[in-house]
């Protein structure tokens, strides 16, 4: 319609100010963005959003399975590992200071297993970020049912919601 969506009662966008969630890999993205450039964030969701690669199932171990890693000079090693770093967004939490945080996580999460977002959930709350904690009983990785059925699951139901509508 012309006029664009102003229209119908929404703001427009603005690449200024935006809100980073993601579920899993997304999750883990939302995190890294958020982390990286807080300044840009009016709020974070994340739904089981693992907080290290190396964390995430056996999928991409440093290290673990590379026999020839005893030959590493040490110096080397540290330099190879400092390419990843930039990634745990765990140690980033303090830049969340100021913006909103929801974190979220099934209970019976194998793919990414509830400690890590309680590990973020802990670092944010240490710094002084605002963070809403929801781990959901009973829930995997991946649901579409929180209360009801097919009411939205891990990333549109009545919290997520709620929280993306919060002033």
């Amino acid at each position: 319609p012309e006029g664009g969506c102003s229209n119908w009662g929404y703001l427009p966008a603005d690449s200024r100010r935006v809100v980073f969630a993601g579920h899993s890999m997304g999750g883990h993205g939302a995190w890294h963005i958020a982390t990286h450039w807080p300044d840009l964030a009016l709020a974070v969701s994340t739904a089981a959003g693992w907080i290290r690669k190396e964390y995430y199932g056996d999928s991409n171990n440093l290290w673990d399975h590379d026999l020839g890693v005893a030959h590493v000079d040490a110096t080397l090693k540290g330099l190879l590992e400092s390419a990843v770093q930039e990634s745990y967004v765990d140690l980033l939490a303090p830049n969340l200071k100021g913006t909103p945080v929801l974190a979220r996580i099934g209970s019976e999460d194998h793919a990414v297993p509830p400690w890590q977002q309680r590990r973020m959930f802990r670092h944010l709350a240490e710094h002084g970020v605002v963070v809403h904690w929801d781990e959901v009983p009973g829930q995997q990785h991946w649901w579409w049912d929180s209360l009801t059925s097919s009411d939205g699951g891990c990333v549109n139901d009545d919290i997520m919601r709620a929280f993306f509508a919060a002033p």
